[in-house]
């Protein structure tokens, strides 16, 4: 009986670890913020897209994870990653038969698709070519402002470009808003990476903060999103709005402190990136279908 536990605790923690650290649980989680962005400010659903964004994801952090070089005893993740890196091109093959599937669906938006994707690409580049030179040195000391950057435009502009909403000024404020919320997750997942002390990893503009700077920095972004928020609600005042917007941005702050004192990779690529999709699932509790 104890044997057979101990067997299924496992396979549970297999599945978990394969889940969080093989890039599917972040891919849902694009996912969920495209939809709703399309709940928000689009009639319908293209689940064309909704597709490509998943594959797109998920061979995109694949492609990241398997050239990752660094180690750490305070990871999980990075252990895993080591350990797995069979998987991951298993995976990185199928998710890109499913990207170049899913983005045949939608010819009518190569020209939104084709520069995010090179975006993407020079986001894992540095990790690819090992040397670089001075070619991506800017990406890799923005890095965590790039990143926030293709994600916003990835999970709002994209899909309303696509579902050929015009472009006005709530879907910008929208678009800013998701931004800040975006970039307050990756300044802790990088204030994360520097108490790892992973040797030999680039230093980036967040690893040059001290703390009171850095804090000073995650409350400016925090509200620059309530104001961006308030902005939304003079928009439009239905409460389920704004209180799927907030209550992710109140979870952010009510933990911040936690999320600075601990490094658990469960911690970061659940909670943290879970906070990123909970928009969605909060607005879809709330019954609004736009």
């Amino acid at each position: 009986m104890l044997i057979s536990r101990d067997y299924t605790s496992k396979f549970f923690l297999a599945i978990l670890h394969f889940l969080i650290f093989g890039n599917i649980f972040i891919s849902i989680c694009a996912v969920m913020m495209c939809y709703h962005t399309e709940m928000i400010f689009t009639s319908g659903h293209n689940y064309d897209q909704l597709c490509f964004i998943f594959f797109a994801t998920l061979s995109s952090y694949n492609l990241h994870s398997y050239f990752n070089p660094y180690t750490s005893s305070k990871s999980v993740r990075l252990g895993w990653i080591k350990e797995h890196r069979t998987s991951l091109k298993i995976s990185f093959l199928l998710a890109s038969s499913g990207l170049i599937f899913t983005f045949l669906l939608i010819p009518s938006s190569y020209t939104m698709i084709l520069p995010l994707s090179v975006l993407s690409i020079l986001y894992s580049l540095p990790r690819v070519l090992k040397s670089t030179g001075s070619f991506l040195k800017p990406v890799i000391f923005f890095k965590t402002i790039y990143l926030a950057i293709i994600w916003s435009v990835v999970t709002v502009a994209m899909p309303l470009v696509i579902d050929n909403y015009t472009w006005d000024y709530q879907s910008t404020v929208f678009l800013f808003n998701r931004f800040f919320i975006i970039l307050q997750v990756s300044i802790l997942f990088e204030y994360r990476e520097r108490k790892l002390g992973i040797p030999g990893k680039p230093g980036n503009i967040i690893s040059l903060l001290n703390e009171n700077m850095f804090n000073l920095l995650f409350y400016c972004i925090s509200l620059l999103f309530l104001v961006s928020t308030n902005l939304l609600i003079s928009w439009k005042p239905d409460y389920s709005l704004p209180f799927s917007i907030l209550i992710p941005e109140i979870l952010l702050l009510l933990t911040y402190k936690r999320s600075k004192t601990i490094c658990s990779d469960y911690w970061y690529y659940i909670f943290l990136d879970g906070i990123l999709m909970l928009s969605a699932l909060i607005f879809l509790l709330c019954g609004n279908w736009i």
